[in-house]
């Protein structure tokens, strides 16, 4: 009984302590910046108030991400003493602000932590910045322009700088190089210029970089070397020349790194990456990388993610890759030689083969399959009438007579514009699917910070037609086939609706989506943007390409991301090419062509 008296005593004891503590005062200038701050974010939801539990403490939480964090809502917390209380963090997320980065968040002097991710912010970071003591400065997600002030290398404290899916520019400030708390800089997704700072080289305490989609220039600099406790490293469609400096090998902690689509002409051996033991993601697709593919690579036991897509890589796969319990193999459009491992086709996990010089095959029909293997073989390699996506040109089986093609991508069978559209429902990832040498696709990629992200896109709210309803979506590579069609002269129709952003003042409409667009191996657009095409999000489109020459029987349309534009919005995981319709007519008359 006395062991239970004590414990209630305890426990009231403890009750009028907080609810003290809760009750005290703020100071009157944290009372008045919080009043100017909700003002210039146009928040309406804070009331003026002159204690943490009066007006302030505001915490609505409306979602939570996988990880059990805050995703979408409000959160102030306090750190109270007993006479005083002081704001230390302030999280309004996806709320949709509308307004301007106040700089009075300077006047909270015990501010730890500031983030206004995903909302609809304007205007440039307030060079008083500089004067915050912030560990974190999250702004992912907003529409905020200009440079990133030099001012902010001042923040000693500050420990994660989040910028990505806005709109800044310029350079990167020497200054940033001060930072030498730092432990994440995430700046995807904005149009940086210039190169990456040699100060740069004394952030020694980086784990997480990235700056996919900017236009920087110059080489990929030796100094990444010193990041020597950095796990994630994302470098996508940067426009950085290669090669890709030996100084990566010192990254021995690495998880994650993605290296894409280097640009200029210096091709460079095989990385050494042999000492990355805890690598589970690697992206070095489209590096320019020759010789071949370095056997260590199956030693690394818990990698699960490997895309060495678009380089020219030669020789034959590793056999040590077989040990590896990998989720997805992504060898394709390389120059791969010898016969394809036998284990490739007991797995049954995501493979991507197509597009080599493989010399010998075990017996293999085109069917639909997590395994892509087509013109996965040489010129000279022989094959029978039931394998015939396995050569350069996807020969026909029989004699080709189709002139025409109409494909409702993601959607079902379809009537348009006096044109039956044909089904195209399946919803797997990176696969290849074909039907009955009519037509074929196939994917390749996986979604970053979402793997389970879907590869069809459908809406309700667009124009122009159901088939801009639905569309085949991918991370990395779309391609389309017409197959058996007549030699001749074609028109290539493509249709197309942004229908994953809105057309509203919320952060869902800030999504930016680029990709390339191929016909029969020869590019048509560069960066193409659907929104920009068509004035606007939900309106659907098409692009014509006249004069498209089929002198085999297959005609290939390649859609492919480049790593530009946003990733993040209105999620991770949405951007990649997006396709709703296609359409395939001939040039000729089919009675006398």
């Amino acid at each position: 009984m006395e062991s239970s008296l004590s414990t209630m005593l305890r426990f009231k004891l403890l009750m009028l302590l907080l609810l003290r503590s809760a009750s005290q005062p703020l100071p009157d200038q944290e009372v008045i910046a919080m009043k100017l701050i909700a003002s210039k974010l146009q928040y309406g939801d804070w009331r003026a108030g002159d204690s943490c539990s009066r007006g302030f403490v505001l915490n609505n939480t409306i979602s939570r991400n996988n990880k059990g964090n805050m995703q979408f809502g409000s959160n102030v917390t306090c750190n109270c003493t007993s006479t005083v209380c002081h704001i230390s963090r302030i999280e309004l997320k996806g709320l949709n602000l509308a307004g301007v980065l106040p700089k009075e968040f300077v006047n909270l002097r015990h501010l730890q932590e500031i983030d206004l991710s995903r909302n609809y912010i304007n205007g440039t970071i307030p060079a008083r910045f500089g004067q915050l003591r912030v560990s974190v400065l999250s702004l992912l997600g907003n529409r905020i322009s200009g440079p990133i002030p030099e001012e902010i290398g001042d923040i000693s404290t500050l420990e994660e700088l989040v910028l990505e899916n806005n709109l800044l520019g310029g350079p990167l400030p020497q200054n940033l190089g001060r930072l030498t708390r730092l432990r994440r800089f995430l700046v995807s997704a904005n149009k940086f210029t210039g190169s990456i700072p040699e100060s740069f080289g004394n952030l020694t305490n980086l784990e997480d970089f990235r700056i996919d989609g900017s236009s920087l220039s110059g080489r990929i600099p030796d100094l990444i070397g010193n990041w020597t406790n950095l796990t994630r490293l994302d470098l996508q469609g940067t426009s950085m020349e290669g090669p890709i400096p030996s100084t990566i090998s010192l990254l021995t902690k690495l998880k994650e790194m993605r290296i894409t689509d280097i640009s200029g002409s210096s091709s460079s051996g095989f990385p050494d990456l042999k000492k990355m033991t805890k690598m589970t993601r690697l992206s070095l697709r489209n590096c320019l990388l020759t010789s071949s593919i370095a056997e260590y690579i199956g030693q690394i036991s818990g990698m699960k993610h490997i895309d060495l897509g678009f380089n020219r890589l030669t020789g034959p796969i590793p056999n040590s890759i077989q040990t590896l319990n990998f989720d997805t193999l992504f060898l394709n459009n390389n120059s791969l030689s010898g016969e394809k491992p036998g284990w490739i086709f007991k797995n049954k996990e995501k493979i991507d083969l197509s597009y080599n010089n493989f010399t010998r095959s075990h017996i293999w029909h085109c069917q639909s399959s997590s395994l892509n293997l087509v013109s996965a073989l040489s010129a000279s390699a022989t094959t029978n009438k039931d394998s015939w996506c396995l050569t350069d040109q996807l020969t026909c089986s029989r004699n080709p007579n189709r002139h025409s093609l109409f494909i409702n991508c993601g959607g079902t069978r379809t009537n348009y514009a006096n044109n039956e559209y044909e089904e195209d429902l399946t919803s797997e990832q990176s696969y290849f699917y074909s039907i009955q040498e009519r037509w074929a696709y196939s994917t390749n990629g996986l979604f970053m910070g979402n793997d389970r992200a879907p590869f069809i896109a459908t809406s309700s709210n667009v124009t122009g037609g159901d088939i801009y309803r639905t569309a085949r979506a991918s991370p990395t590579s779309l391609r389309y086939y017409g197959l058996c069609l007549r030699k001749g002269s074609y028109k290539v129709r493509l249709h197309f609706a942004e229908i994953s952003y809105t057309d509203d003042m919320t952060f869902r409409s800030l999504g930016r989506r680029y990709f390339d667009i191929s016909i029969q191996g020869v590019l048509q657009a560069k960066d193409f943007n659907i929104a920009e095409k068509a004035n606007g999000v939900g309106r659907g489109i098409f692009v014509d390409f006249d004069n498209v020459m089929v002198n085999g029987s297959t005609l290939e349309i390649h859609l492919y991301w480049a790593g530009k534009g946003t990733t993040a919005i209105p999620d991770r995981g949405v951007y990649g090419p997006l396709l709703s319709a296609i359409a395939i007519t001939p040039n000729y008359d089919v009675r006398t062509g």
